[in-house]
C-alpha cells in the first residue's frame, strides 16, 4: 500500500503539471485571438514554474509515506488515549488530492457544449467552475450528480470517522507503553465506560456519517475523540448543504418548462371544450324534457336547475377564457423572442460588414456645377414629358 500511495502522490502531481500546463496554452491561445498576439503552442516549462498556485497544490498533493517507513502518534483525548499509526494519518492526509475530481467534473460538465472560447468572447464570461455548477444543478440530472457528490462525501466521512475513532492499540502489531495504560484498555466519557468494538467495521462509521448528515443522529454510534467530533461537524454540515442542493434541484425538475405549460394550456382548452358540449346536451335534454312533462317539478325547482346549469356554463366559459388567455401571452412572448433574436442577428450581420468592408473606392471625378437656369429648364423638360407620357 505504501509503494501505491507513491505511485500515486508522483501521478498527482503530473496531474497538477498537465493541468498548468493546459491553462496557459488556453492563455496563449486567447492572447492570440483576444489581442492579435503572436500565435505560439509552446509552453516553457520555467513559465509553469514561476506560478505559485502550481507550487501551493504541489505541496499539498506531496506529502506521502514512502515504503518501509512507520511510526506512531499517540495522545490524550477526552482522558482516553489514542494511538494512531502514520500509515493512517498520511491516508487521511492523502485523501484530500479528492479534489481533483472537482476539475474532472467541471470538464465533463462542459465538454458537450461547442465554441466556448468563441462564446466567452462575446460575452465576456468565464466558463469555469461557478457556471459548471449552475449548470449542473439547473439540469434534469442534477439529481444523479447531488447523489453522486453525497455518496462521494460518506464514504470519505466514514473513512475519517473510522480512522479518528480506532486505536492503533488494539492492533496486535502496536509497541506503544502507554496501550497499557488504563486509559488506552478501557475508554470512558464522561465516567461511563464505552465500547470500542463499533468502529472496527467500516458500515458502522458509513452508518454514524449517514445519520449525521441527514441531521437525525440516533446516537447508538458517536463520537468520542476530538479528531472524530470534527469529522461529524464536517458531515452534519455538509449534509445540509447537499440537502439544500436536493430541494433545490427537484423545485427545478417540478417546474414546468414553456412546452410543457403550452401544452398544458391547450390540453385544458379542449377539456373545457368537451366540458362545455356535455353541460350543453345536459341542458338542452332537460330543457327538452321539462317541456313535454311539466309537471314533475315546480316552476322553482326548475329554475334552480337551470340556474346551476347556466353557472356551470358561465365557470367552464370563464375558464376556457384565461386558458385562452395564457396561450395568447406565452405566443405573444416567444414572439417578442424571436423578435429580439432577429434583432440580434441584424446587428450582429452590420458588425460583420462593418469589420469586413472592402477598401473604400476612388472617389468619382467632381462634375463642374450646372447654372441654374440649365438645371431649371432640363427639370422643366422631363416633367413635361412624363405629363405627357
Amino acid at each position: 500500500m505504501a509503494a501505491l500511495n507513491t505511485i500515486v502522490t508522483f501521478a498527482s502531481i503530473l496531474f497538477i503539471y498537465r493541468f498548468y500546463w493546459h491553462k496557459q496554452l488556453l492563455l496563449q491561445v486567447s492572447k492570440h485571438l483576444d489581442y492579435g498576439a503572436r500565435m505560439d503552442t509552446f509552453v516553457p516549462a520555467k513559465v509553469i514554474m514561476a506560478k505559485v498556485h502550481f507550487w501551493a497544490e504541489v505541496l499539498f498533493s506531496f506529502p506521502f509515506l514512502p515504503p518501509f517507513v512507520t511510526f506512531e502518534i499517540g495522545f490524550l483525548q477526552l482522558d482516553n488515549f489514542v494511538l494512531y499509526r502514520a500509515e493512517t494519518a498520511m491516508c487521511i492526509i492523502n485523501s484530500l488530492r479528492l479534489y481533483h475530481l472537482v476539475r474532472l467534473m467541471k470538464d465533463h460538465s462542459l465538454s458537450d457544449l461547442p465554441n466556448k472560447s468563441t462564446v466567452r468572447r462575446f460575452t465576456n464570461q468565464k466558463l469555469q467552475y461557478v457556471f459548471s455548477a449552475k449548470r449542473v444543478f439547473n439540469s434534469y440530472n442534477s439529481m444523479a450528480y447531488i447523489t453522486l457528490i453525497w455518496m462521494i462525501m460518506l464514504l470519505v466521512h466514514a473513512y475519517w470517522f473510522r480512522a479518528a475513532e480506532f486505536s492503533a492499540c488494539r492492533l496486535a502489531s502496536a509497541n506503544h507503553a502507554d496501550c497499557k495504560s488504563p486509559a488506552a484498555e478501557q475508554w470512558t466519557l464522561y465516567g461511563s465506560p464505552i465500547d470500542q468494538t463499533a468502529m472496527i467495521y467500516f458500515q458502522n462509521a458509513a452508518w454514524a456519517m449517514w445519520i449525521t448528515s441527514t441531521t437525525v443522529g440516533y446516537g447508538d454510534i458517536f463520537p468520542i475523540t476530538h479528531c472524530g467530533r470534527f469529522v461529524a461537524a464536517s458531515a452534519a454540515i455538509s449534509g445540509a448543504v447537499i440537502a439544500a442542493f436536493v430541494t433545490a434541484s427537484l423545485g427545478n425538475i417540478l417546474q414546468r418548462t414553456p412546452n410543457e405549460e403550452a401544452a398544458v394550456g391547450i390540453l385544458r382548452k379542449f377539456q373545457a371544450r368537451e366540458q362545455l358540449l356535455i353541460e350543453a346536451v345536459n341542458l338542452v335534454s332537460l330543457w327538452w324534457r321539462k317541456k313535454r312533462r311539466p309537471g314533475n317539478l315546480s316552476r322553482r325547482q326548475r329554475a334552480m336547475v337551470v340556474n346551476g346549469q347556466a353557472q356551470t356554463l358561465r365557470k367552464i366559459h370563464q375558464e376556457a377564457r384565461k386558458d385562452l388567455k395564457s396561450i395568447k401571452s406565452l405566443s405573444g412572448h416567444l414572439t417578442d423572442t424571436l423578435a429580439e433574436g432577429k434583432e440580434i442577428i441584424k446587428v450582429v450581420d452590420e458588425l460583420f460588414d462593418m469589420i469586413h468592408q472592402p477598401p473604400p473606392e476612388e472617389p468619382a471625378p467632381i462634375e463642374e456645377a450646372k447654372p441654374e437656369k440649365q438645371v431649371f429648364v432640363e427639370e422643366l423638360d422631363a416633367l413635361l414629358q412624363e405629363v405627357g407620357g
